[in-house]
C-alpha cells in the first residue's frame, strides 16, 4: 500500500493525513450507525452538525499541514484539486518527490 520510499512516509507526515482522512470516515460511521441502530437522523440532528464541522475541520487542517519540506506547497490541497476523485488517494500515497519543486527526501534532499 503505501511503501517506504513514499514522500508523505519519508517526510513523517503519514500521521497527518490519516487524521485528516479519519475525520469525515467517522462522520461516516456514525451517521451509518445512528440510521441503522439509532431512531434515525431527526433524532442524531443535535450531534450531526458538529460531527459534519469536526469533519470539515479535520479534513481542511490536513489539506494545509501536508507541506513539502521545502517549497512548503500544500500537498494535499495540490493533490486533490489536479487528480480526480477516484486516483488521487492512491497518487498521493504514492509520490516519492514534491510535484512543485521535485523535493525527494529519499535522494537525501536534492532535486533529480
Amino acid at each position: 500500500m503505501i511503501t517506504d520510499s513514499a514522500f508523505i512516509r519519508t517526510t513523517r507526515q503519514l500521521w497527518k493525513l490519516v487524521a485528516a482522512l479519519l475525520c469525515p470516515i467517522i462522520l461516516g460511521l456514525a451517521v451509518i450507525y445512528q440510521e441503522v441502530f439509532g431512531e434515525g437522523i431527526a433524532a442524531f440532528q443535535d450531534t450531526l452538525i458538529p460531527l459534519t464541522v469536526i469533519a470539515f475541520v479535520g479534513f481542511a487542517w490536513g489539506c494545509l499541514s501536508i507541506t513539502c519540506p521545502r517549497c512548503h506547497c500544500r500537498l494535499l490541497s495540490e493533490t486533490v484539486s489536479q487528480h480526480s476523485f477516484l486516483s488521487w488517494v492512491r497518487w498521493f500515497i504514492s509520490f516519492t518527490e514534491c510535484p512543485k519543486c521535485h523535493f525527494s527526501p529519499i535522494h537525501g534532499g536534492k532535486a533529480r
